[in-house]
């Protein structure tokens, strides 16, 4: 990130940027050594109040009180994917979605 922080007149002003690839991916290594099975992971992504909190009640509710409940996201590829052993996005496209 270039500037300095807090009161870098080119950080307020959105002048400055960050740029990053983010990578989700397993310990393959590790995957491997687990009783020889690959090992994935499901990812979620939340982009409003209302699937987070639909989740959390979710875990709550199972957790708890042994309920399953159902949330809307679930339902949507963009915003959980299961079975992944690696997932990359841009920048760009992380924000986007």
């Amino acid at each position: 990130m270039s500037g300095f922080g807090y009161g870098d007149e080119s950080l307020e002003n959105g002048i400055s940027q960050v740029k990053m690839d983010i990578q989700f991916e397993t310990d393959l290594a590790r995957a491997l050594n687990e009783n020889k099975r690959k090992t994935t992971f499901d990812l979620m992504v939340f982009d409003d109040t209302e699937d987070y909190l639909c989740y959390v009640e979710a875990v709550h509710l199972l957790m708890h009180e042994n309920v399953a409940k159902e949330c809307d996201f679930l339902l949507n590829s963009k915003k959980f994917m299961s079975g992944k052993s690696e997932k990359t996005y841009s920048y760009e496209q992380f924000l986007s979605q």
